[in-house]
């Protein structure tokens, strides 16, 4: 069974992860002089962003970081796994901790699911992504000393 620290290193790991997506929304993954149509779209949705209320303040992320690690917490103690993905916008947990810190759903990165259990976090970054370890904890292996 995992020790509380290192469910709290997942859950840290896991939400962090979000925080950074959130704070600096583009990845251009396209070559220098092509960009993907999803690409484009963020970079509007970032622009409208900046022009209305929907401004990402350390207020509103330090309210969305206490929001998922409590939604993370529970999920993990309960069922000892949870799923985080958007499509086009935040679904779940993710859903409710952007709307208790009215985080704008288009600031998410679209098409990404994460895979949370009580050894890793797995993350696929888009559609058909292949899935990347972020974080997996270190299993001690314990032997019996012979005489």
């Amino acid at each position: 069974m995992k020790n509380n620290d290192d469910i709290d290193q997942i859950i840290n790991k896991a939400v962090n992860w979000w925080i950074e997506k959130l704070e600096n929304p583009i990845e251009i993954s396209a070559t220098e002089d092509e960009y993907t149509k999803e690409q484009m779209l963020t970079m509007i949705s970032i622009i409208n962003n900046a022009k209305n209320e929907n401004e990402l303040t350390q207020e509103k992320i330090e309210i969305f970081k206490l929001s998922l690690t409590e939604q993370l917490e529970e999920a993990l103690s309960l069922r000892g796994e949870c799923i985080l993905c958007t499509d086009y916008d935040p679904k779940w947990q993710l859903k409710t901790a952007a709307k208790t810190a009215k985080i704008d759903d288009s600031v998410f990165p679209w098409k990404t699911i994460m895979k949370i259990n009580k050894e890793k976090v797995e993350v696929s970054e888009g559609y058909k992504k292949p899935y990347k370890t972020i974080y997996k904890t270190c299993k001690v292996i314990k032997t019996k000393k012979y005489n």
